[in-house]
């Protein structure tokens, strides 16, 4: 496919040494190679393109391995291959092996902080980070779009930002076309990236959030004569200044509205005025659905444990801030001992571990008893106070809590994020410390008055007479501009991840 590409550039010229090569990927000879990651350690081994023989054989060769010079630019679409299913093509044992020489040929890396292997792009983004020239160089790299924002891509944005001045990020807030690449469905971003060796400061850089993802080459090029020439066009283009870059806070791609984006910083800067504070200061969160579903099986009918668990998040019928349990639980075979620990950090407060935005009506709820989920996930208040729990579901699902929970999602799919525990225990809550106990009772108070009315789906929360109340209520509690968070709620039931529908048609 890269000699076809390169031949169509040139279809009278006579190819007779294209440099394109095969690496080894597979065990050979009982020695386990990675392809082109063994550029890692200086070397890899190359089988000369094009190839008569179909079949590598098994036995390497006696030809020197060959290094490529450093590079001016690299451009880069990496695998973006799970660990569970990463070499699936070889057998049990190769796999094995496989497996072993990614974690040694990391083991000692410089940059092995960058490497998070639960997926496989952010080892191709080292190697190469190590391709290109160390005075200058060019990167452009396709990531998924959970690179920015997830907590396993922060090392490698650190890295990128240390190494580079990273240029540009463009991410696509077209429900339509999430990606960049063919043959996937998860969300991508763009990420050019420049050496940097000025002592000169590093200029800000431009997140570019697409309203329409060109769908042709034609649509590309129009798109990127807009943008080197900042005209106007189905895009918002945001400014992220170069200390933020390096924190790895790269969440301006999380929102298609720079208003969003702002006032989210707002929540979360330190210096912030808001009287805020991260969900860890005020509760502990955990165990993750995952963790349930592999310590319990559900059952639709009694069991002999007697427990009960909120499973499902079904929008049909989760429409209120209170909750009723909807299966019952027991103990799998020889794992007793895990499902007793879960269910000591049962709580009455629970919060969603997905939602699928355009019908999604609440983010956290409570019960009657302490219990656990599958969609959900406990959260206890360390004052073990029934009050705290009914204010931080208020709080949560009011519009500055969507807010919250929005601007630090996972962009896997922007329309139907997860939220890891990490997200969770950092999301900004209200400081009761700070504002007192009068300001959480009345926002308890709040859920005692509406826990038992319906709530519209997100994409009308602008319309929706209990949104307002709630809102009404944390505007008052937490002192906030009633205009700054009518703002939120508008410009929130208005983007692209909510509704899951172009901006512009």
């Amino acid at each position: 496919m890269a000699a076809s590409a390169l031949g169509m550039l040139s279809p009278k010229t006579e190819f007779d040494k294209m440099r394109i090569y095969r690496t080894y990927l597979g065990v050979y000879g009982g020695v386990p190679y990675l392809g082109s990651l063994e550029f890692l350690e200086g070397q890899a081994r190359l089988i000369d393109w094009p190839q008569l023989s179909s079949q590598v054989d098994d036995e390497i060769g006696a030809q020197p391995p060959e290094q490529p010079p450093p590079m001016d630019l690299v451009i880069m679409n990496p695998p973006f291959t799970r660990s569970d299913i990463r070499h699936d093509q070889f057998s049990r044992k190769e796999e094995k092996a496989l497996k072993g020489r990614e974690t040694s040929i990391f083991a000692n890396h410089a940059n092995r902080d960058a490497v998070h292997m639960s997926g496989s792009s952010t080892a191709f983004c080292v190697l190469a980070e190590g391709l290109l020239k160390g005075a200058n160089g060019t990167l452009a790299l396709i990531l998924p779009a959970m690179i920015p924002t997830a907590p396993s891509g922060e090392g490698l944005r650190k890295l990128l930002s240390a190494h580079f001045h990273v240029d540009t990020i463009v991410s696509s807030h077209d429900p339509d076309r999430i990606f960049f690449s063919e043959n996937t469905n998860i969300g991508e971003v763009l990420i050019v990236c420049r050496r940097w060796n000025s002592k000169e400061p590093k200029p800000s850089t431009r997140v570019i959030n697409l309203a329409e993802n060109p769908s042709t080459p034609i649509a590309a090029l129009n798109l990127a004569n807009q943008l080197s020439g900042n005209h106007s066009g189905r895009f918002t283009l945001q400014t992220v200044d170069t200390d933020r870059i390096a924190q790895g806070n790269w969440n301006a791609v999380n929102f298609f509205s720079p208003f969003l984006t702002d006032a989210y910083r707002l929540s979360v800067d330190e210096d912030s005025a808001l009287p805020l504070t991260g969900m860890s200061d005020t509760a502990d969160v955990g165990p993750e659905g995952r963790r349930v579903r592999d310590a319990y099986a559900r059952s639709h009918t009694p069991t002999k444990s007697g427990r009960r668990a909120l499973w499902d998040h079904k929008t049909t019928v989760t429409q209120k801030m209170r909750a009723q349990t909807d299966a019952y639980l027991e103990a799998k075979a020889s794992k007793e001992r895990l499902a007793d620990k879960y269910w000591e950090q049962r709580s009455r407060l629970l919060l969603a571990h997905r939602l699928w935005l355009p019908r999604a009506r609440v983010s956290a709820v409570c019960l009657v008893q302490p219990t656990v989920g599958s969609r959900w996930t406990p959260c206890r208040p360390h004052d073990q106070s029934e009050s705290t729990a009914r204010a931080l579901a208020v709080y949560l699902n009011s519009s500055v809590g969507i807010l919250s929970l929005l601007g630090g999602r996972d962009n896997r799919k922007p329309s139907y994020p997860q939220f890891s525990l990490d997200t969770l225990r950092s999301l900004r809550v209200p400081d009761f410390r700070r504002l007192g106990t009068d300001a959480r009772d009345a926002l308890a108070a709040t859920y005692d008055s509406l826990c038992d009315d319906v709530l519209l789906p997100l994409p009308q929360m602008n319309e929706d007479p209990i949104r307002k109340h709630l809102d009404n209520t944390v505007t008052t509690a937490l002192g906030l501009d009633p205009e700054w968070v009518a703002q939120v709620r508008r410009s929130l039931s208005e983007e692209p991840s909510v509704t899951n529908r172009r901006i512009w048609t």
